[in-house]
C-alpha cells in the first residue's frame, strides 16, 4: 500500500503519497512510494509480483499554517476527500493556488487556511511510469468510487504497459 503514507494521524498537514521523497527539511517523518517499494525489493521481494498502490482521494486539512501555502504545518482538523469532489468543489474556487511537488511529484492546493494533498492524472501517469521502470506488476487504487468519470483510471490504463 503506498497511499495513506501521511494523513489525519500526523501532527502537521502533509502529502498523501509522494512519489519520491521530498527533499527539503521536514519537521516530520519522511515516506515516499519509492521508499517503500525499494524496501519491499531490499528485502528480496520480487519485484514482479508488487501492486503499487493509488489513491483516488486527498485529505483536506481545515486550519492548516499560511507558511509554505500549508504543506508542514499544524491544522486543526482533517477529512478524507474524493477526487471526484476535488474537481467539483475546490480546483475551480477563486484563489484557490495549486501546487506541485517536484520531488513528490504531487500536487496540493491552498485556500483560504486549508490545505489539500491529493494525485491527479499527472500524478497517477508518473506512478504508472515508475511501475512500469520497476518492473511491477502493476497498481492497484483506492477506490474507484471515488472517480466515477474514470479519468484517474483511463491515465493509469493508458500508462501501464
Amino acid at each position: 500500500m503506498t497511499y495513506d503514507l501521511h494523513g489525519p494521524w500526523d501532527a502537521l498537514a502533509d502529502l498523501n503519497a509522494p512519489l519520491y521523497t521530498p527533499a527539503e527539511t521536514s519537521p516530520q517523518y519522511k515516506i515516499s512510494v519509492d521508499g517503500a517499494v525499494n524496501t519491499w525489493i531490499s528485502k528480496g521481494f520480487p519485484a514482479s509480483e508488487i501492486l503499487l498502490g493509488v489513491p483516488f482521494y486527498g485529505y483536506l486539512y481545515k486550519s492548516a499554517g499560511r507558511a509554505n501555502n500549508g504543506l508542514y504545518q499544524p491544522y486543526g482538523s482533517a477529512v478524507s476527500i474524493s477526487y471526484d469532489k476535488i474537481v467539483a468543489s475546490y480546483l475551480s474556487l477563486p484563489g484557490v493556488l495549486r501546487f506541485y511537488h517536484p520531488q513528490g511529484n504531487v500536487p496540493w492546493l491552498y485556500a483560504n487556511s486549508s490545505f489539500l494533498s491529493y494525485d491527479d492524472e499527472t500524478s497517477l501517469r508518473a506512478k504508472a511510469q515508475y511501475a512500469n521502470a520497476k518492473g511491477l506488476a502493476g497498481v492497484f487504487v483506492w477506490e474507484l468510487s471515488q472517480n466515477k468519470s474514470g479519468s484517474l483510471l483511463g491515465v493509469l490504463r493508458q500508462t501501464l504497459k
